[in-house]
């Protein structure tokens, strides 16, 4: 069945998708590559390259990392960036220690500058029995490397040099979804194509409706507040609108997260300039099937680019108590006016049903107190009105005449 459908679906995408050669910024004249994006064969998909013994480790330079973990007891999901290099086997270490303290299942390795030959060797090094699928029809640098623990179910549906997208199910998380990595060309105009192929995925008829998470180096910002120098800015350049209007058209938007506002800087500490260039982005059906799921970046470690995680409940842990709606708060005086009131005082960005679904978040709070203030203790206060009425009867069977008289309490 799986096999079948990553055939539709692949299938689907080639028939969508408008290939255009496009040559890698980053390569030389005698290499070249092209951008369309590419539709593996069922026997090529899926398998990734095995991992093969050796110690000995080629140069990286500047790899983009990006890894999703699901933690010891299964609760969490997490996805880091990271663009070091570690070309050094000081960074190596740091870089195996890193993944050895956050325990990822999948995620994506992105201009990794190493030669297809070498490949093995580098996953044989510091991720031992992964899986990968990489790119290097688009790049003979491999510029993304999709890399994966064979415990967890992920199958590529399509590739080209600046993304790649594939379905992936984790044990002990019930729903699958659908995940995109990127890594932006540093060029306008090429990236552009990228916004393209975003939104031919957006509407495939066979992934619409599926939870979708896209995350990855942008290299771009989205508005003037993604620029650490943003007051010398008179308004939004043409490569934000782009990726804005991307944005708008397949109906993603960034996922709630903690953490500093920029994810990158230039190490210039005469001259320092920091943007948010790496996000975490998802559509509605990912918000909607993994509410609680939050995104935070966090210290940048050994690289110059924050690392970002995201956290996703595991279907098998024990839920949170379910928010309960009391009817009684219906009967007070003030319940419309206090919803009202509340509800025009959110301040939500985003889609129209990422502002229902937030909204509606907040109003807990809100409805909480006011049962708490009105109504707080009403079990204790109906059990001691009862013990009233228990002593008040017995008080009218004792000494009907003097009972009546003292008290109110009657069946």
């Amino acid at each position: 069945m799986k096999n079948k459908l990553k055939k539709v679906v692949q299938e689907s995408l080639a028939q969508t998708f408008v290939k255009k050669p496009l040559p890698d910024p980053h390569l030389s004249d005698s290499g070249p590559s092209t951008s369309d994006p590419k539709v593996l064969s069922p026997g090529q998909t899926g398998k990734g390259v095995p991992p093969a013994d050796g110690k000995e480790t080629p140069e990286l330079i500047s790899p983009l990392i990006q890894a999703v973990k699901v933690s010891e007891n299964g609760s969490n999901v997490k996805v880091v960036e990271d663009e070091s290099g570690i070309n050094d086997p000081d960074k190596q270490q740091s870089f195996r220690r890193w993944w050895l303290k956050y325990k990822p299942t999948f995620g994506c390795l992105g201009e990794t500058h190493v030669l297809e030959p070498n490949a093995r060797r580098i996953i044989a090094s510091i991720l031992r029995g992964w899986r990968m699928e990489p790119n290097y029809e688009y790049s003979h640098i491999g510029k993304l490397w999709v890399v994966w623990d064979p415990a967890i179910s992920l199958i590529v549906y399509n590739k080209s040099l600046q993304q790649i997208t594939c379905g992936v199910e984790i044990p002990g998380i019930s729903t699958s979804f659908t995940t995109t990595f990127t890594y932006a060309s540093n060029i306008k105009a090429e990236r552009r194509d990228l916004w393209k192929e975003l939104q031919v995925i957006a509407t495939n008829r066979y992934l619409v409706g599926s939870p979708w998470l896209v995350t990855g180096d942008f290299n771009q910002t989205l508005t003037a507040s993604d620029h650490s120098l943003r007051e010398e800015f008179d308004g939004l350049s043409a490569g934000s609108r782009e990726f804005q209007h991307c944005l708008n058209v397949t109906g993603l938007f960034d996922l709630p997260y903690t953490g500093p506002v920029f994810t990158w800087w230039n190490h210039r500490r005469a001259t320092p300039i920091a943007e948010k260039l790496d996000r975490i982005l998802g559509n509605d059906q990912w918000l909607l099937s993994f509410p609680e799921a939050h995104a935070s970046f966090e210290a940048p470690l050994f690289s110059d680019h924050a690392a970002c995680c995201i956290r996703i409940p595991d279907s098998a842990t024990t839920p949170k108590r379910p928010f309960k709606f009391n009817l009684h708060l219906l009967q007070h005086p003030d319940f419309l006016s206090i919803v009202e009131e509340a509800w025009r005082g959110f301040e939500v960005e985003g889609s129209p049903m990422k502002q229902v679904s937030r909204k509606l978040k907040l109003l807990k709070r809100i409805l909480k107190e006011l049962d708490h203030s009105a109504y707080s203790n009403i079990q204790k206060r109906t059990a001691e009105t009862l013990a009233q009425l228990q002593q008040s009867q017995n008080a009218m069977l004792s000494d009907p005449s003097r009972g009546g008289r003292e008290s109110s309490f009657g069946p």
